[in-house]
């Protein structure tokens, strides 16, 4: 059922798959007033066109500095939060990490 991907326990799964298919639940959970209150680069409110513009940037990540990891319901595969790593390019010791999960 689960490929590339880590089991968390019975209800939860970890994979590195990010699709449009999930562009519903990056909508439903990141139209968030406190999320968007602390997080610099989430609009709000979050619409389609962002979900969208978000995997495409994460598709286009043509220098390999940003690691999605999605964060997932086994019993319908429902995208229900996420961590992400960014290396800096000025600096290749930093790393940016954020960790969202869905309300």
């Amino acid at each position: 059922m689960i490929s590339n991907g880590c089991d968390i326990d019975d209800e939860i799964y970890i994979d590195e798959i990010l699709t449009n298919e999930d562009i519903p639940s990056l909508v439903k959970y990141f139209n968030n007033p406190i999320l968007h209150a602390n997080l610099l680069t989430i609009p709000y409110p979050y619409t389609t066109k962002d979900g969208e513009d978000f995997i495409q940037k994460i598709k286009s990540n043509s220098l390999n500095l940003t690691r999605i990891f999605s964060i997932r319901l086994k019993t319908n595969n429902e995208l229900i939060g996420g961590c992400g790593f960014h290396r800096s390019i000025k600096n290749e010791r930093r790393t940016e990490k954020t960790y969202i999960k869905g309300k």
